[in-house]
């Protein structure tokens, strides 16, 4: 086992604003009882539920829910890109920064998932759906680079 935690833009969020809910969400051990368990937020079922609807559509054709309507032309444009298509595509590096699997603890140094990528050619373009509040985030979209480069 490694003596390190893999890490995640999340995780690393999670850390700069609370180191101590790190520990209580990330770190405790299952069953220790300073462990707390994860649960999500009405924003964060909300968006989930506007990632998993947009996923579905670019992924598998499903039409968006009427509710989401306002995104077919997004969608559509996706859908009308060139090149190849990946929705929720999972990505990990070891600590060489080579690519590993998702959840090979013991080896997994850094994750990411990717809401969307479209590999064209020598050209990548990564998205993260937004669907709440916005606010500027270099460090998502310089991990998202950094992991599709290697």
């Amino acid at each position: 086992m490694a003596n390190f935690l893999a890490w995640s833009h999340s995780r690393l969020k999670l850390f700069l604003d609370c180191p101590k809910q790190t520990w209580h969400a990330a770190v405790a051990p299952k069953g220790h009882p300073d462990k707390i368990e994860f649960f999500q937020s009405k924003a964060m079922l909300d968006g989930n539920e506007v990632d998993d609807a947009l996923t579905s559509r670019i992924g598998k054709g499903v039409a968006l829910p009427a509710k989401f309507a306002q995104w077919e032309g997004v969608c559509a444009g996706i859908i009308a890109a060139p090149g190849q298509k990946f929705t929720q595509l999972k990505v990990a590096l070891d600590q060489a920064f080579k690519p590993c699997g998702y959840m090979d603890f013991g080896t997994t140094w850094v994750r990411a998932v990717y809401d969307l990528a479209i590999i064209n050619g020598g050209h990548a373009f990564i998205w993260d759906w937004k669907s709440g509040a916005l606010w500027p985030d270099d460090a998502q979209l310089r991990l998202f680079a950094a992991t599709a480069f290697h």
